[in-house]
């Protein structure tokens, strides 16, 4: 993982392809229920974060979202 997680490595091992799926498409948040986003969130020139690119992931993701999602949002 490129970020420090204590413990992750062992839970990983266990639930990856099993109960936790990797996916890097949109159309795959149609046949989820938990969606765990991971995204870099860059900073401006006074280290304030840009948000940008996450409004437009969340416009982008609202055509497949559904009232029952439960979405976390993980921003490095």
């Amino acid at each position: 993982m490129p970020f420090i997680e204590y413990g992750a490595a062992p839970i990983l091992k266990k639930v990856i392809g099993n109960t936790l799926h990797v996916a890097d498409n949109l159309e795959a948040l149609a046949v989820s229920r938990i969606v765990i986003i991971t995204i870099g969130t860059p900073v401006d020139e006074y280290m304030n974060p840009k948000f940008g690119p996450i409004f437009e992931l969340g416009n982008a993701m609202m055509p497949y979202l559904r009232s029952d999602h439960c979405i976390i949002l993980r921003s490095t």
